[in-house]
């Protein structure tokens, strides 16, 4: 890949993730409002972050750390991600795959999936 390509792609997927947090975001206040600021309190007195930035910044140590808030609880941090990438699963076919291979650690695959999935959505939201 050259770098203009390498940059190309980079660039869609902070475009794609930008799109996801904000969806993120939206559907954490409207449905778990409580969730989400117990989340910023954790994420950022563990990583000087707040979650939603985390996920958009390193999406599998978003992961790791609701494995983390949820005592090691693989079901209930799996349940909670893939409630905050609902909007990425409902995509399609590649949505589910970025999802999983996220869960499963495979970044590479999860950033090619999630660009794939959600570039149309993204591009249209950032022209709205």
């Amino acid at each position: 890949m050259t770098s203009s390509n390498k940059e190309g792609s980079n660039r869609e997927y902070r475009k794609v993730m930008t799109y996801v947090k904000y969806v993120a975001e939206r559907r954490l206040k409207q449905h778990t409002p409580g969730l989400l600021l117990s989340l910023n309190m954790y994420t950022y007195g563990k990583y000087g972050k707040f979650a939603l930035d985390l996920l958009t910044d390193d999406p599998y140590l978003f992961y790791r750390a609701l494995m983390e808030y949820f005592g090691g609880n693989q079901t209930m941090a799996e349940r909670v991600m893939r409630y905050v990438l609902k909007p990425v699963i409902d995509s399609g076919s590649d949505g589910r795959r970025a999802v999983d291979c996220l869960i499963s650690g495979e970044l590479a695959a999860f950033k090619e999936y999630v660009v794939k999935a959600l570039h149309k959505q993204a591009s249209k939201w950032l022209k709205d």
